[in-house]
């Protein structure tokens, strides 16, 4: 169960950071993916 949640956290914060460089069209469009997914692998 444990395994399931923390792969569905890193699936949704890879899913926010894919959004995230779609979205942001600057400077912001390179770090704000990369904090995202680094931030949803150390929550996983």
């Amino acid at each position: 169960m444990a395994h399931t949640i923390r792969f569905s956290i890193f699936t949704l914060s890879a899913g926010l950071a894919g959004l995230a460089f779609f979205t942001l069209h600057s400077l912001w469009a390179w770090g704000a993916p990369v904090a995202i997914f680094v931030a949803g692998s150390l929550l996983a």
